[in-house]
């Protein structure tokens, strides 16, 4: 089977102090803010990656949500069943 295309691609973290945050990627970093959504901010890479950062008020938020964006999602969700 061809390699099924992926167009794009976000991982998002999650941040204890959004603004802290924020600030880091934007004014140290230079980062371009591509979209606000209020508890989450994310910041474009390159041409098709981006990173986000979202508020949790947990001590020690962990997790990352990885995500692909295809044009072919039947195709991938049809590959993935096998």
């Amino acid at each position: 089977m061809a390699v099924l295309p992926i167009s794009q691609q976000i991982t998002f973290f999650y941040v204890q102090d959004l603004v802290r945050t924020a600030q880091f990627y934007e004014k140290i970093l230079g980062l371009h803010l591509e979209i606000d959504q209020g508890g989450c901010r994310i910041y474009r890479v390159t041409d098709n990656g981006w990173v986000g950062f979202c508020q949790r008020e947990s001590p020690k938020p962990q997790g990352v949500i990885f995500t692909l964006v295809t044009p072919e999602v039947d195709g991938w969700y049809v590959y993935l069943l096998k």
